[in-house]
């Protein structure tokens, strides 16, 4: 969120609904204020609201509260956001496993949601810094223990295994070889419930 330059554009641009967050108050205050200014209706019976909180525990109920909606218990589906952006680079890829607590069922997810991850990666030896940033991504979803050397290029199982459709692309230089790179990927079911620990046949 930070002062909500990305939000507040999407709302004034697209007319959609936001939910914002953000751990720091005045960073909270600051996005509500700019908001106002950009015309846009802000507050519980808005379409553009702020919180102030953890961004893994924001992420986590996500998928509890649009999964409970009065709107998801009438249709079957459920009413989970169509993109969630993640523009904290330091540290955006440590939230993403708050997202197995996001329901898994087939027929819950009438169009899998895209997610937006900002991060800092530089290339090594035999990966670019984008692959770098996608191996970060695919450890935040699904880490992996026990293993002495981390296995790398986890792109291709995320796309040809769950269906992810990860992607990445270049933002800006932040230092000489440090880069910030945005990863985008859509949250399957399958993708889910092998985060939930299921790894039965699909």
């Amino acid at each position: 969120c930070g002062v909500g330059a990305l939000c507040i554009r999407a709302a004034a641009a697209k007319g959609c609904r936001v939910l914002a967050n953000d751990l720091n108050p005045d960073a909270v205050t600051y996005c509500e204020d700019s908001a106002k200014r950009n015309g846009i209706d802000v507050g519980e019976n808005g379409k553009f609201q702020v919180q102030c909180g953890d961004a893994s525990q924001f992420i986590m109920n996500l998928g509890i509260d649009m999964s409970d909606s009065s709107s998801a218990e009438d249709t079957g589906v459920s009413n989970l956001p169509d993109h969630l952006l993640l523009n904290f680079p330091l540290d955006s890829p440590s939230f993403l496993n708050a997202l197995r607590w996001w329901p898994s069922g087939e027929n819950n997810i009438e169009s899998p949601p895209r997610v937006h991850v900002y991060t800092f990666a530089r290339g090594d030896e035999v990966r670019t810094a984008a692959e770098v940033a996608i191996d970060m991504v695919a450890d935040g979803l699904l880490p992996e223990g026990g293993y002495v050397e981390p296995s790398k290029f986890r792109g291709e199982y995320l796309n040809e295994e769950l269906g992810c459709n990860i992607e990445a692309r270049e933002i800006r230089d932040a230092a000489p070889g440090k880069l910030v790179i945005c990863v985008s990927f859509s949250v399957t079911p399958v993708l889910l419930r092998r985060m939930q620990g299921d790894y039965g046949l699909d």
